[in-house]
């Protein structure tokens, strides 16, 4: 993979394989490349409305995805624009075909030795499975998935090399979600529009040449803009403060993690509504003991936007991840991840175990063919 290419896939959020997977074949257009992928997934999954248990349903499920990036650079800046299609096909439940769209452009701005800057804004048009998002366990009732629109945008200032000791990132995003009134449940939707907007700053500190010491606080503001019209009483407006202190480190050339740790409060504008407090984390650590070969172990506790019922969601998840690639056209995907879920406010306590494991055939540098078995499980604490 090239230096452009290899950038521009990391500020894009795109996933790279293992080194012996077939990178996308870039085609250069004048001063910038373009790479087309077609991705098409078939395979099985044994609950694909996330019932619960003893209420599973089973199904072949494929997704047809072509997708375009292209690329840009001058000096040692970098553009991207990527656009996607994401179509969903249930083999025994065509009323819950989807139809998702991306639209996204990124730019990695270097100002000087000392100084970067990284902007973002995207439109996706996306979706809620049944059984999912406000339909949660209500799938044997409804029909259809439950589509959304989300807008974003995001920047980042980085003051400090890349070499320097100390560097400080400033950061700021904004989402705007709008429901889809003519989904499964109606006007009822338009309770969980919503913006978000959010505002960081971390301090990075280098300890050694291989590690980062940081301490980072966000204030993310959430105030949803049609509670009414869909019917909510009491309003779920917040503000949500965090505080992190956390490492990361590159020990070797084979194992890389990172480990952060905090405090949360979320405050919210009703007096109805009791106020949130926790310790959040979060942690990952890669292990590559070859190129092509990697394992991946996560730990997380965050709290979420409810969906439906209660004042948030309280969620701790662990996951193990490993990647590898046979040859350049062969790789496999195995992952596991237990989440369990605390409706604060309420008496409902998910646990939800979730396996996957994917057989990758890249047939050239732009078809990419996958084979997948997915198995989900949702039980009360």
């Amino acid at each position: 993979m090239s230096k452009l290419t290899k950038i521009a896939a990391l500020v894009a959020g795109v996933a790279t394989l293992p080194a012996y997977a077939l990178d996308p074949a870039p085609v250069q257009m004048g001063g910038f490349q373009m790479i087309p992928t077609m991705s098409i997934t078939t395979g099985h999954d044994d609950n694909p409305f996330s019932a619960a248990d003893g209420q599973e349903e089973s199904m072949m499920v494929s997704t047809v995805a072509p997708n375009v990036q292209f690329l840009a650079q001058q000096q040692d800046n970098i553009y991207t624009l990527d656009a996607g299609v994401v179509r969903g096909i249930f083999h025994d439940s065509t009323s819950d075909n989807y139809t998702d769209v991306t639209l996204s452009g990124a730019a990695n701005i270097v100002l000087d030795a000392r100084n970067a800057v990284s902007l973002s804004a995207g439109f996706y048009q996306g979706h809620e499975d049944r059984g999912t998002g406000g339909t949660q366990g209500i799938s044997r009732f409804i029909e259809g998935p439950t589509e959304y629109d989300d807008t974003t945008l995001g920047g980042v200032y980085t003051f400090g090399a890349e070499t320097a000791q100390a560097r400080v990132r400033v950061s700021g995003s904004y989402l705007d979600k709008q429901f889809d009134l003519s989904g499964p449940l109606g006007d009822a939707s338009a309770a969980r529009d919503r913006e978000d907007s959010m505002l960081g700053v971390e301090l990075l500190y280098a300890i050694s040449a291989d590690t980062d010491i940081t301490a980072e606080l966000r204030n993310t503001d959430t105030d949803y803009t049609n509670e009414l019209l869909g019917g909510r009483s009491t309003s779920l407006d917040n503000a949500d403060l965090e505080f992190f202190i956390g490492a990361a480190w590159q020990a070797t050339g084979r194992t890389s993690g990172f480990a952060k740790i905090g405090h949360s409060k979320k405050d919210f504008d009703s007096t109805f509504r009791e106020d949130g407090s926790t310790v959040n984390w979060s942690a990952g650590v890669e292990w590559a003991p070859r190129t092509y070969s990697t394992l991946t172990f996560t730990t997380s506790r965050d709290e979420e936007e409810t969906p439906s019922i209660g004042r948030y969601i309280d969620t701790i998840s662990h996951g193990v991840n490993w990647a590898h690639a046979w040859n350049e056209q062969v790789s496999t995907d195995v992952s596991y991840n237990l989440r369990q879920e605390e409706y604060v406010g309420t008496l409902q306590d998910d646990d939800v175990n979730a396996f996957s494991a994917k057989v990758t055939y890249a047939y050239d540098r732009c078809w990419i063919l996958v084979w997948a078995l997915i198995t989900q499980t949702r039980v009360p604490a």
